[in-house]
């Protein structure tokens, strides 16, 4: 049977206690075969920016997509706003510039610096695993920087989605 445990911060039902003495450090793993609570936020992270890629970057390529109408350009999404002038402008230097150099580029660089940075131990560390398995899996030991060239494609195929659509 489980055995009720109440202490200070908490109530939980388990066969050990569930708070210890002290602070929980952010870095401690708490036994053999679990993850700290680092390990498990870095790996959030991957997860929601992988899923979250695509559509950052059709949001930020529609940003830049402009028809020519006449003489003028105008904003694909909204054909009242004029593109490069006034509001719309500011939007691109503002927003859509520091996004292309955050998102379109950064992040495959980031997540190649990664796994640069720990790519002896991509296949054999099971805390390495579990962070960035999600970015490398799937591709050999050799080729662990792979998931940089999917990200350059699905940027390159978004970019046809958005910009392919004005041609015709």
């Amino acid at each position: 049977t489980k055995k009720k445990y109440q202490c200070c911060r908490c109530l939980c039902v388990d066969t050990r206690p569930c708070c210890a003495k002290g602070k929980i450090s952010w870095h401690d793993r708490p036994g053999e075969g679990l993850y700290s609570p680092k390990d498990k936020t870095v790996l959030t992270l991957v997860v929601l920016l992988y899923m979250l890629y695509p559509t950052l970057l059709t949001q930020i390529f529609s940003m830049l997509a402009c028809r020519r109408v006449g003489r003028g350009l105008y904003l694909s999404s909204d054909m009242q706003e004029t593109c490069y002038t006034d509001r719309h402008l500011y939007w691109v230097l503002g927003i859509c510039i520091p996004q292309l150099l955050l998102y379109v580029v950064g992040l495959p660089i980031i997540a190649v610096f990664f796994l640069h940075r720990n790519r002896k131990k991509l296949f054999s560390n099971k805390v390495t695993m579990f962070r960035y398995g999600l970015l490398f899996n799937g591709y050999s030991q050799k080729r662990y920087y792979w998931e940089g060239m999917m990200a350059i494609r699905k940027a390159s195929m978004v970019a046809l989605r958005v910009f392919g659509t004005l041609t015709g």
